[in-house]
């Protein structure tokens, strides 16, 4: 389980997995607070990625930020 908060004033891309053949996604929201949930179904590597943007970008140049964790499944 993947679970993102911020400032309210950013808005977080819902968490995604880089490898669906390894670590499924079956549940996920975005907004100034995103989760997932995920499933390992296959060993390998997976990256659960999402990024949190502010709601005045272009205008405001205010810089995005990332999460990312890589995740390793094995037997």
């Amino acid at each position: 389980d993947v679970k993102l908060s911020g400032p309210s004033n950013y808005t977080w891309t819902e968490p995604a997995s880089s490898e669906q053949g390894v670590l499924q996604q079956v549940s996920g929201s975005s907004g100034s607070t995103a989760s997932a949930s995920f499933l390992a179904v296959g060993t390998g590597n997976a990256m659960v990625t999402a990024s949190d943007n502010p709601g005045c970008y272009p205008r405001c140049l205010a810089p995005s930020r990332l999460f990312a964790v890589n995740v390793s499944v094995t037997g």
